[in-house]
């Protein structure tokens, strides 16, 4: 599993990027892609910090709440919405959803009600 650089080595980069060294030349003294050379070179001069931030873990929905409901309510009254038309519908709503927000909103929806159909289990939401 992939691990975050340390603290030393990402200071260290950072010290030879100001220093004036070109970002390919520290990538390559230091064993890093030129990409994460350019990262943590923008870290620095931000000034927020080299500390690795966290990887990975669990996402929120975008699509929580009310936005949620109004997708409902959409569907209710039309449910045989192209992905394209019901993102394009919510943001002319003012709910800024993509596509592929929409996409992962429904299949986690029919993922949900299978298994509440499955389990015998009685939820609102099923």
């Amino acid at each position: 599993m992939a691990r975050p650089l340390s603290l030393d080595l990402r200071q260290r980069v950072a010290d030879a990027l100001a220093g004036g060294m070109t970002v390919r030349a520290t990538a390559l003294r230091f064993g890093i892609s030129a990409a994460t050379a350019v990262r943590i070179g923008q870290l620095d001069r931000s000034g927020r910090g080299l500390a690795p931030t966290k990887m990975g873990g669990h996402v929120k929905p975008m699509l929580r709440g009310a936005a949620a409901d109004e997708v409902h309510r959409r569907l209710a009254a039309k449910p045989d919405w192209t992905v394209r038309v019901l993102a394009a519908d919510l943001k002319a709503a003012g709910i800024d959803a993509s596509h592929d927000t929409v996409w992962r909103f429904l299949r986690r929806e029919a993922s949900h009600k299978r298994h509440c159909r499955a389990s015998g289990l009685v939820h609102p939401p099923c």
